[in-house]
């Protein structure tokens, strides 16, 4: 906790900063009382000048032996240059000094997540409880703990005692609405915040958290009505423009975001404008206006060409304008410059482009993604795809046998299996295949989309009656159960 920043106002940070500079550029000696050096110490951590912070807090120590709070600052330094036993070590010492002390547990606390021993942490931090002047931030740091723990229900509980204390910690509104989406208490999250606006009715996150919950519960209209009330606390905030706007994206409203988007753009909200543009080229790529989506694609590009998703999203304008050299080349680009998981998405983009226009390379590519990116589903099944529509069905099929077999739980694959073996006329395995999945598959919804892809396969008759009179009985079954 860098209480001393506190103390100290910018321009005072800024004078001690700029007269500490001046004797070390003069080399001449140098004297500060201990909240003057603890608040230069912080500086300089702050800016990531862990040097110049040791050489500070080398004087300070010197010229002031007894201060156990530079002692406490010792041991932050430590954790900043990445020395986290002596950090603890020194720590213990100073526990043994001062048993009772709450920022010696809470620095404790801190290193033992820094080194991710959650529960370790936790004992510290609520050790901190008792004496602590900054009680909220210590509820936080426990709440943080459980969550890294997946302990959402503790979490819960420490974000609503640190909010009881500081209803303004923008982080704990967040994380704790994080939590409640985590354990599926939907409704508890729309109560919780529902009552604390009924006590804190300006405050602009906590309209942002209610409006995310209310979009968790499809209550669309709350939940832009929640975004608008943030909007209306603080009219300069694009935060709340850009959640209101992706809710109109999510429900496939794209004209409404779009006008969200332009007022981000009109107002001057967005620093960044590449993000604007960004989005505004997904929503008019979703309408298949293909020539305003690039327009959009290339204002942000111009701005930040390092984006990946504007590099594929310009690519698959590209491929629908026909121009198809340039669209291999985007994606590629954005392929070469994606460190996410989106890779594999964007490399199975790149795949279909290839497998649509005859083009070499697209069963090596899907072959590569289902090595590397395993869990990627749509890869197996347009892999299979690819592969039947090249003749090669035996090969089709062992693909999908080793997908269920990788993958059991992926209701999609048993059925896309059975649809192929129909198609290779082994109706008997077909049908065993089918019978299990049926028989797992609760909501039928992939069942729905199994038969969507028997019809476009274009099997004999018979083959399609036998298939509705066995969708039948398992439907009698079901209902007789």
């Amino acid at each position: 906790m860098n209480e001393n920043f506190d103390d100290f106002n910018e321009s005072e940070i800024n004078d001690l900063v700029d007269k500490f500079e001046e004797k070390l550029k003069k080399r001449q000696a140098f004297f500060f009382d201990v909240e003057e050096y603890e608040t230069l110490i912080d500086y300089y951590v702050e800016n990531d000048d862990v040097k110049k912070a040791e050489l500070i807090l080398k004087n300070a120590i010197e010229q002031h032996p007894d201060s156990f709070s530079l002692l406490l600052k010792k041991a932050q330094v430590f954790v900043y240059s990445d020395q986290p036993e002596k950090a603890l070590k020194l720590l213990n010492k100073l526990e043994k000094i001062e048993p009772e002390n709450s920022d010696v547990f809470f620095a404790k606390g801190a290193i033992y997540s820094q080194l991710q021993h959650s529960e370790k942490a936790i004992e510290e931090y609520k050790k901190a409880i008792s004496g602590s002047e900054a009680l909220d931030e210590v509820y936080l740091n426990i709440a943080l703990e459980y969550e890294q723990l997946k302990n959402y229900t503790k979490s819960i509980e420490y974000y609503t005692k640190a909010l009881d204390l500081n209803p303004d910690n923008e982080l704990a509104l967040y994380e704790l609405s994080y939590c409640y989406e985590q354990a599926d208490q939907v409704k508890e999250s729309l109560r919780f915040f529902t009552e604390f606006l009924d006590n804190h009715p300006y405050n602009r996150t906590a309209w942002s958290v209610l409006g995310s919950a209310y979009n968790s519960d499809n209550q669309i209209d709350k939940a832009i009505e929640s975004f608008d009330f943030a909007i209306a606390i603080d009219e300069r905030d694009p935060s709340a423009y850009y959640q209101k706007a992706t809710v109109y994206y999510a429900n496939k409203m794209y004209n409404k975001a779009i006008e969200i988007y332009q007022e981000i753009l009109d107002l001057k909200l967005e620093y960044f404008l590449a993000t604007p543009y960004f989005f505004l080229g997904e929503c008019y790529e979703k309408m298949e206006d293909y020539e305003t989506a690039l327009i959009n694609y290339n204002l942000s590009l111009k701005i930040d060409d390092k984006n990946p998703d504007a590099w594929v999203g310009r690519g698959i304008c590209h491929f629908e304008l026909r121009k198809i050299n340039e669209a291999l080349l985007d994606v590629k680009k954005g392929i070469s410059l994606s460190e996410t998981d989106n890779v594999s998405d964007y490399k199975l983009i790149l795949a279909e482009m290839l497998y649509k226009e005859n083009l070499e390379g697209d069963l090596e590519l899907y072959k590569e993604i289902i090595e590397q990116h395993p869990d990627n589903t749509d890869a197996w099944l347009d892999y299979s795809d690819a592969l039947r529509d090249r003749d090669k069905l035996d090969e089709a099929i062992d693909i999908l046998e080793l997908a269920v077999k990788s993958y059991p739980e992926k209701l999609e694959f048993p059925y896309r299996l059975a649809a192929l073996l129909l198609l290779s006329g082994n109706t008997g395995y077909a049908f065993h295949v089918l019978s299990d999945v049926m028989n797992m598959d609760k909501t039928k919804k992939n069942m729905q989309e199994f038969f969507g892809y028997i019809n476009e396969l274009e099997l004999d008759e018979h083959f399609l009656d036998i298939i509705e009179e066995f969708r039948r009985n398992i439907d009698d079954n079901q209902i007789q159960e």
